[in-house]
């Protein structure tokens, strides 16, 4: 009686050594493709895996320099505030200056991680970037909705906005 049976439950039969090395050969041929399949299977996995490991170490690097950010910006403003104070007379003195080196070595290490100041003062009030803190009536049409004072700059990452600008408009 002759009946079907898996290449595997072949081997098992009384086969002529004829067909048992071909069912080996195939089987064999059978495993191959099985471990290149599994190997290709594994491979690309791996390379889904390190595009991941990128995107969130990059997100991490983004999110780490936000924070430094913002904890450096109030310092950047209070130079800001100080420098405001200086008196005309006191504006050539040594310590005035090395006070703008500080505030521009703070600003550059910000620049290198991708912060930048946003532009405000005569741009159109966007509050996407502009907090208004205040309404100022004007005379000239022209400058209605721009901002006409920076109280406090605001800061940007790349096209996402860390810190608004706090600003005064014309209306």
């Amino acid at each position: 009686i002759s009946r079907w049976v898996k290449p595997r439950e072949a081997l098992e039969l009384n086969l002529n050594e004829f067909s048992a090395k071909a069912i080996k050969s195939y089987l064999e041929r059978f495993q191959q493709k099985d471990y290149l399949a599994g190997w290709k299977r594994c491979k690309a996995d791996f390379e889904n895996y390190q595009k991941k490991v990128t995107v969130l170490l990059n997100e991490a690097r983004e999110k780490t320099a936000e924070d430094f950010a913002l904890e450096i910006i109030p310092v950047l403003n209070n130079f800001d505030l100080a420098l405001k104070h200086v008196p005309q007379s006191a504006a050539e003195e040594a310590w005035v200056e090395g006070i703008f080196y500080i505030q521009k070595q703070l600003a550059e290490i910000l620049s290198k991680k991708g912060i930048h100041e946003i532009k405000a003062l005569g741009e159109k009030f966007d509050p996407a970037f502009h907090e208004c803190l205040e309404e100022i009536k004007t005379e000239d049409k022209a400058n209605t909705g721009k901002v006409i004072k920076v109280m406090e700059k605001g800061y940007c990452q790349g096209d996402k906005v860390i810190k608004a600008a706090k600003v005064k408009i014309a209306r």
